[in-house]
């Protein structure tokens, strides 16, 4: 693999151990405008759902502390603007209240899915074309030995004892004198 794969790889292997363990699936009901993920198991242990902010935008709803395999959290769900600074914004400067991104383990595990995706398919995409041509060159030595093989099998089994002895005497003589034929 390559280096940048590799690192990726082990981001998100990071980024996946410390935010809500999956399965994860999307859950809602129109009809009261719901909207959030969970887990599929372990009780639907809530990863994320979206509150109104102001009058016309909502903002991520995170449960803090992450929820666990066995269901354990608090179960509290904060919005992002009320999430403890640990799990809040990334602020980009701190006079101002622009930010650049989400602390939550949640919010960057899905973020990081996003750039790691296209990634680590292009590497299963090299690793595939990899195999299948090491594959194709197996099977095409396969085959020349099946035809080796098919054209020795008309050979009478005593002809190899005489061409080992030539050859241990050709040996023999070579270690003796250098090169064949003095």
């Amino acid at each position: 693999m390559t280096a940048p794969v590799d690192e990726m790889i082990a981001e998100v292997c990071r980024l996946d151990a410390e935010a809500t363990p999956g399965p994860w699936q999307w859950y809602g009901n129109t009809k009261m405008h719901s909207c959030y993920l969970s887990t599929v198991n372990a009780g639907r242990v809530f990863v994320m759902q979206f509150d109104r902010w102001g009058f016309g935008c909502a903002q991520p709803t995170f449960q803090w502390p992450v929820g666990k395999a066995d269901g354990s959290g608090t179960g509290l769900m904060y919005p992002l603007a009320k999430l403890p600074e640990e799990a809040g914004p990334d602020y980009e400067v701190d006079y101002r209240r622009d930010f650049v991104g989400i602390k939550h383990p949640d919010a960057r595990l899905i973020a990081a899915y996003r750039t790691a995706a296209p990634l680590l398919a292009a590497e299963v995409e090299r690793l595939t074309a990899e195999l299948d041509a090491e594959r194709g060159r197996r099977e095409a030595a396969e085959a020349i030995l099946d035809a080796y093989e098919e054209q020795w099998k008309c050979v009478p089994d005593d002809i190899f004892f005489v061409n080992r002895d030539a050859s241990v005497r050709y040996e023999q003589h070579r270690a003796r004198y250098g090169k064949a034929g003095k």
